[in-house]
């Protein structure tokens, strides 16, 4: 009994440590699935929380956006490209809802959750510039919102800066941090804090140029020229025909009534006559030439030095402010003194803080030297010495492509901001594929900067090499495929798309500019917007945008003056010549001095230049000098392409003769070569302007097809006179040539 009462106890007992064990585990992988839970938690707030890259994504013709990990933030599955205004930014632009029809769109501001953020407003953009060199960025921390058909400014956080109030909102070509404001048709300016810096109040707004502090030029409404300040100080009123972009100090170069002058801040005229062209102030006064040669007189016109030197040396002995010079005593002439010498000078201007980029070594007898002569941009007297360019150290943060009008996408560096002498910049082309390659570019490298010539920004290396770059297959544009081609020994990027609306936009910018068809106030801007909305597309459209005038200016920054005024503007440029006809097609290799001496060869008439191109075949226009195969063949390609184009296109014009020089052409059909010592003519620049003055044509060589060769040594043994010699070309002085132009015998 007792055995049996025993036994059912421990089977008791070994049921409860049954059930505890379990109760255990049952409880150890619940602290562990709440563990995994809490982690998770974790995890996913540290990645909320975590600083991303984010970068476009192109995947089944769609767009999306993944981040620096390669993660999916966004799927593809938006038509046109999503812009990240900042790639340290959470906020991608997204285009909608896009009517082929009439090109009208909608957008909207995503975060990495996927969504909608700033839904107060109809319409949000990013601010697009563009440089010079067509490169492009977008302004920083600011984007361009609607409401109600209005325009305002908000930061990347979506903080109110400029309320919607205003017609367009654009930034100033090439000038960071000025913002275009405008409203009734008139202009103001702002800066990307959404500050309003000059009164929304004048017909149009310009920089006055880097080497001045502060001011803008202002045009009112009646064309009239003045500079406000950023302070909305009114540094000169609004009545002078052009303020010049001339760094004069506290002084400003203006055209008033027809004539050049220099005024002060208070609008007095210092200077009215007696200079040809202005360059620059002094500490006494101002730098100024007659006939390329430099003078300087005071600020009140009274002449310091008269214009009678090209040597700065013998300038200073009568006076003239120049840099500082320092001498190093040493007669040797071997070139590691060179090099000491040259170094010596460095450590000097260093020393008293003096800005250099080279040095330049001269014979010291100005009579010896004067003897020497010089060639057409140099005297032979002196040896330049260019110091090695000062390297900046800063961060690749991305590297941006542009499209050009001829399907090349170029590559450009983006990096942090770096002071380059004085000029701060965060941008620098990189040329081609092998530019890049070569240096090993990566994304995220230590790279350094230089300013070539003190100008242009430059990439010199990378100092990481990590080669961690992406190229585009797709062109940024229209987003089509690219594809790589080889440029003499470069590697280069095409888009293969013809019909690119980048590529479409580029050529015709170039097609409007000053030296083609020169049609005023046909911006870049307004070109892609009527690209966009189907109106243009080709040169000919440009001049039947009449068809849509009730649209444009139903459009956002336009009104009935400002069409018009456009309008008017195309009807005026129909009015053209052959030379500018021919420049604004973008024929490959074809320039502008090509297209004026065909134009000359042609008489400017449309049809001559089309027989000639109709029955030359590749050798077309070869007989004129300078023009070689390459041309001949590209202008040839071009016309059996788009012949019914180009003579489609030609109806919109009537073709007029080019403008006649004031001068007599008495060398009309004449080509000139040019060798030697000049002595009437103070460079060679000179001589060249004064045979072109008279309907003359200068060559680099002789040829059989060279009428004269200038050489005041009539009797040298040089390989030109020989070769003129050889093939019976008179060779003249200075002396005869002016007797030719005067119309002598």
């Amino acid at each position: 009994m007792l055995y049996m009462s025993r036994g059912r106890r421990y089977e008791t007992e070994g049921k409860l440590n049954y059930q505890k064990v379990f109760a255990v585990i049952i409880a150890i992988i619940v602290i562990a699935m709440v563990v995994m839970i809490i982690k998770n938690v974790f995890i996913q707030r540290e990645k909320l929380n975590k600083e991303y890259e984010y970068f476009t994504a192109f995947s089944a013709d769609k767009w999306g956006v993944i981040n620096q990990d390669g993660e999916t933030v966004i799927n593809p599955s938006y038509q046109e490209m999503i812009v990240i205004p900042d790639k340290t930014k959470d906020v991608f632009i997204c285009t909608y809802d896009i009517n082929e029809e009439d090109g009208t769109y909608k957008t909207k501001a995503l975060n990495r959750k996927n969504e909608e953020i700033f839904t107060q407003y109809d319409q949000i953009q990013v601010l697009e510039n563009i440089d010079e060199n067509d490169n492009i960025w977008y302004e920083k921390n600011v984007l361009k919102v609607m409401q109600n058909g209005k325009y305002g400014l908000i930061d990347l956080n979506g903080k109110k800066l400029l309320d919607c109030e205003y017609d367009e909102i654009s930034a100033m070509k090439g000038i960071e941090n000025s913002l275009l404001i405008r409203k009734d048709g008139y202009v103001g300016l702002a800066n990307n804090a959404g500050t309003i810096l000059i009164d929304v109040k004048y017909s149009d707004i310009k920089n006055l140029g880097t080497t001045y502090k502060e001011g803008y030029i202002t045009t009112d409404e009646n064309g009239k020229c003045g500079i406000v300040s950023t302070t909305k100080i009114q540094i000169l009123e609004n009545k002078y025909n052009e303020i010049k972009q001339v760094y004069l100090g506290d002084n400003y170069y203006v055209v008033e009534d027809g004539e050049e002058k220099i005024i002060n801040q208070a609008g007095e005229t210092l200077i009215d006559k007696g200079f040809d062209d202005i360059k620059s102030s002094t500490k006494r006064g101002i730098i100024f030439t007659q006939k390329d040669l430099y003078g300087e007189m005071t600020t009140s016109g009274d002449i310091l030095i008269e214009a009678k030197y090209k040597d700065l040396k013998e300038a200073e002995k009568n006076g003239f402010e120049i840099v500082p010079t320092f001498t190093y005593s040493n007669t040797s002439s071997d070139l590691g003194n060179i090099s000491k010498i040259l170094d010596a000078l460095r450590n000097q201007a260093d020393l008293y803080n003096i800005p250099y980029d080279g040095a330049v070594m001269a014979i010291d007898n100005y009579a010896i030297a004067e003897s020497m002569g010089r060639t057409d941009k140099f005297f032979k007297h002196s040896i330049a010495y260019k110091y090695e360019d000062e390297l900046y150290e800063t961060v690749l943060k991305d590297i941006e492509w542009s499209v050009s009008k001829s399907g090349l996408i170029n590559p450009i560096a983006v990096f942090d901001p770096v002071d380059l002498s004085g000029a701060i910049t965060t941008r620098a082309t990189l040329h081609n594929i092998t530019y890049i390659k070569d240096m090993m570019l990566g994304i995220g490298d230590r790279i350094r900067i230089y300013r070539s010539n003190m100008v242009i920004p430059k990439v010199h290396d990378s100092i990481d090499k990590s080669g961690n770059f992406n190229i585009p297959t797709h062109c940024p544009i229209c987003h089509q495929p690219t594809t790589i081609k080889k440029d003499n020994d470069s590697e280069v990027l095409i888009c293969t798309n013809e019909y690119c609306e980048g590529k479409l936009l580029k050529r015709l910018s170039h097609a409007v500019s000053k030296n083609a068809l020169n049609i005023e106030n046909l911006s870049e801007k307004h070109l892609k917007r009527f690209i966009q909305l189907g109106y243009v597309k080709s040169i000919k459209d440009i001049y039947h945008l009449e068809d849509f005038k009730e649209q444009i200016q139903s459009l956002e920054g336009f009104g009935q003056k400002s069409v018009e005024k456009l309008l008017s503007a195309i009807q005026k440029s129909r009015n053209t010549t052959l030379t500018q006809f021919l420049y604004s097609l973008s024929i490959p290799l074809l320039g502008k001095n090509a297209s004026k001496d065909i134009s000359k060869v042609c008489e400017n008439d449309f049809n001559i230049f089309v027989n000639v191109l109709s029955n030359k075949e590749r050798k077309a226009f070869t007989h004129i000098d300078g023009i070689g195969i390459e041309l001949a063949m590209s202008m040839t390609d071009y016309w059996n392409k788009y012949n019914l184009d180009i003579l489609d296109l030609a109806n919109e014009f009537i073709f007029e003769k080019e403008k006649e020089n004031s001068t007599v052409d008495t060398l009309q059909g004449k080509s000139f070569c040019i060798t030697g010592k000049l002595i009437s003519y103070s460079n060679r620049a000179e001589l060249v302007k004064e045979i072109e003055s008279h309907g003359g044509k200068v060559v680099s060589s002789v040829t059989k097809k060279t009428d004269y060769l200038i050489n005041n040594d009539t009797e040298s043994v040089s390989s030109k006179n020989k070769t003129a010699k050889s093939l019976g070309i008179p060779v003249i002085s200075e002396v005869k040539f002016k007797q030719m132009i005067e119309g002598e015998k």
